[in-house]
């Protein structure tokens, strides 16, 4: 796959996440995917589940790329979360919403095949939005 088009579907998936459309995200997404994402690892069905939570807890969450670069199959991309904790999300099941905002610093690693995404891994340091959130 080219590299343009690699990128493309990368940014693909912040959009459907910005719109907050997680059908949209997760139909980008090869039936196999495989990876690992915010300290859970699955398959389709747990990334659904995983960000339909996720934007019951932090509803406004908004997406920022910062960098994206890629490599054949492969793309990385530096990006930053700002959300406001409004709800309990499972990664964090014993905070209950505060209100407060954070701001969440993170990679993705994805590889691409056949237009889908067929391995995700993000990275971001979960112990510091619980530091933001109980601060």
């Amino acid at each position: 796959m080219s590299k343009v088009k690699s990128e493309a579907i990368v940014k693909k998936c912040f959009d459907a996440l910005n719109r907050k459309d997680v059908d949209g995200f997760i139909a980008l997404f090869s039936q196999e995917v495989s990876g690992h994402w915010n300290g859970f690892t699955g398959d389709r069905k747990l990334i659904h589940y995983h960000y339909s939570k996720w934007f019951e807890a932090f509803p406004d969450a908004e997406a920022d790329v910062k960098r994206i670069f890629s490599a054949g199959d492969w793309v990385a991309a530096e990006f930053t979360w700002e959300v406001t904790h409004t709800g309990t999300w499972p990664g964090l099941p014993q905070i209950a919403a505060t209100g407060k905002r954070a701001k969440i610093e993170a990679a993705l690693i994805a590889e691409v095949k056949a237009d889908k995404i067929g391995y995700l891994g993000i990275y971001w340091n979960i112990k510091k939005l619980e530091r933001d959130l109980l601060g």
